[in-house]
């Protein structure tokens, strides 16, 4: 029974503090913790869900139809609005995966997203939603500048 707890205690923990205990090389430890960190960037960048963002083209739609889509001044506002509903909706996704963390966990599927699953931390969510909607608000606020 103790075998088993032990057992269970070592694959709970993450591999690159298991690699950095048994080797303690100072190089080594500096590489595990870049493969951390493009490894939690990578899980960020999923949890933003990019595959998404192809709704968003919806914005060029105007202006194609409207024959303007080479013109420079509408095809800056059809950008910037794209940008903008791209890092307000992956805003909304961090959001709702943050509010469904614990659901989540018990999901067959969902289980597997970079929150729910342990790979983005909690801390990188927030920051990373602080960020969202911050260049979210500057492109609408540019977007906006020529009608004031």
């Amino acid at each position: 029974m103790n075998e088993a707890l032990t057992d269970q205690r070592e694959q709970s923990q993450p591999v690159e503090q298991n690699a950095t205990l048994v080797s303690g090389g100072v190089e080594e430890v500096a590489a595990k913790r870049t493969v951390t960190f493009w490894a939690r960037l990578g899980a960020l960048l999923q949890a933003l869900r990019p595959r998404q963002w192809t709704k968003n083209l919806a914005v060029f739609v105007g202006i194609l139809f409207a024959k303007r889509l080479l013109e420079v001044t509408p095809l800056i506002h059809a950008l910037l609005a794209f940008i903008a509903f791209c890092l307000v909706s992956s805003f909304i996704y961090l959001l709702n995966d943050l509010l469904d963390l614990e659901s989540d966990r018990c999901h067959p599927r969902k289980r597997n997203r970079p929150l729910a699953s342990g790979r983005l931390p909690i801390s990188w969510a927030w920051v990373a939603m602080g960020s969202l909607v911050g260049g979210g608000r500057r492109c609408s606020h540019w977007l906006f500048l020529p009608f004031r």
